[in-house]
């Protein structure tokens, strides 16, 4: 969905082909998240109230590797748990590549958009003469997603992705409804399902409730993981310090949107 709306501005027919591919991605992972747990128990059902799929592997278990679990256990034969067991490494591996793309087409766009916002600086957004990609941004923060994970610590990253993941799903949620407030006139060709009247305001619900599942998933992640809480609250004052020197720089109000105006190509 994230990969989606990066690449909205590529569709012929936005308001038609962004819900329905939206539709597509939520009922494919409302499928497999609700059949493949159903399999998992099947093969390794919970007795005594534990299962294998939630052990760790030092105990036999595979809570680490679920799938591959599933795979030694569905009782397929050596033949065929042997091939099993080579399609999930490459499923693996594929869906890792499409992650990692996903995740550059998103830096990318982003880096480059937040550039002709006076967001970030003008060389971040620069253009490769050849590829037309903003290759600084790319190798800019691919060298620091390499960092980070140097030291190995995967679940502290983990639980700093939740932080920076839930805060920016609350906001983007509480934009939506401002939007609404702000610009209740402005063209819309697609309205998220489900709209609340309120003082003659058409207020999204889905942006309401997902706003208080997404905020309440934030205080626990906080609340829970002071270290986290430490680390992801110097992420936030170190990207703010940036935005206001270079804004201060740039003679620019903080609070005010200013764009550059791009010319059209002849």
């Amino acid at each position: 969905i994230d990969t989606i709306s990066n690449m909205a501005e590529e569709a012929r027919d936005q308001a038609k082909t962004i819900p329905a591919a939206m539709r597509r991605v939520v009922a494919a992972v409302m499928a497999i998240s609700l059949t493949l747990p159903a399999v998992a128990l099947s093969a390794m059902p919970v007795k005594d109230g534990s299962t294998p799929l939630g052990e760790p592997a030092s105990e036999g278990g595979y809570a680490g590797d679920p799938i591959t679990g599933l795979v030694l256990n569905l009782g397929a034969g050596d033949g065929l748990e042997r091939f099993l067991q080579i399609y999930v490494g490459l499923l693996a591996a594929t869906i890792l590549l499409v992650a990692t793309n996903a995740g550059l087409i998103g830096l990318s766009r982003l880096s480059y958009s937040m550039g002709q916002y006076r967001q970030l600086p003008e060389k971040v957004r620069q253009l490769h003469p050849r590829f037309r990609t903003p290759y600084v941004a790319i190798i800019v923060f691919g060298a620091i997603a390499c960092l980070t994970m140097l030291p190995g610590q995967a679940d502290f990253l983990g639980t700093v992705y939740a932080f920076g993941a839930m805060l920016s799903f609350t906001v983007a949620h509480a934009s939506v409804i401002a939007l609404r407030i702000k610009q209740p006139d402005a063209e819309r060709p697609f309205r998220g399902p489900g709209n609340l009247k309120v003082r003659g305001r058409d207020l999204p619900l889905f942006a309401i409730v997902g706003a208080l599942g997404t905020g309440a998933a934030f205080i626990a992640v906080t609340a829970l993981n002071m270290v986290v809480l430490v680390f992801g609250g110097l992420w936030l004052t170190l990207g703010m310090t940036v935005y206001f020197l270079y804004r201060r720089q740039q003679g620019l109000p903080v609070g005010q949107t200013h764009k550059i105006i791009t010319p059209d190509p002849i």
